[in-house]
């Protein structure tokens, strides 16, 4: 009886061993925010988007950006107060996820594909100052626009 548990013993130590555990450090930033308004800085300008069907996904180290089924995928940093976008892609698996280098290109010709531009990307790379964070709304503001976020 003794062998028996000792061996269950060192089977669960040596399964815990191999397993390489990844946690996320962002907190409330985790999950997929649906956008809701868009509000121009220099104009004052208002936008509801609540069915605009664009949403941002966050996941450990990856922010994807998407209306519906198409988007992009970039790296981020999530610091003192800021979001701070790099290297976004177009998500297209079958042409290597291209680097984008222009946020008004259309990248998907003939297709209703959405630009950065669209998704509130105005820069490359983009740094959005992070105005309110808690476990269901979500406000960044870049140079340009103020972008308002709940959590699905």
């Amino acid at each position: 009886m003794k062998k028996t548990i000792y061996t269950i013993i060192a089977g669960m130590a040596l399964l815990l061993a191999a397993c390489d555990i990844e946690t996320s450090n962002n907190g409330d930033l985790d999950g997929l925010w649906q956008l809701t308004a868009v509000d121009t800085l220099a104009t004052g300008g208002h936008a509801d988007m609540r069915t605009s069907n664009i949403t941002w996904a966050v996941q450990g180290r990856l922010l994807e950006f998407k209306r519906g089924g198409d988007g992009f995928i970039c790296l981020f940093t999530h610091e003192k107060g800021h979001l701070l976008t790099g290297d976004i892609r177009v998500i297209d698996r079958d042409n290597e996820d291209p680097l984008v280098s222009d946020v008004h290109a259309v990248y998907v010709k003939d297709y209703p594909y959405p630009t950065l531009a669209e998704l509130g990307i105005n820069a490359l790379p983009e740094d959005f100052k992070v105005i309110t964070l808690t476990s269901s709304k979500m406000v960044l503001e870049s140079s340009l626009l103020r972008l308002s976020f709940r959590k699905y």
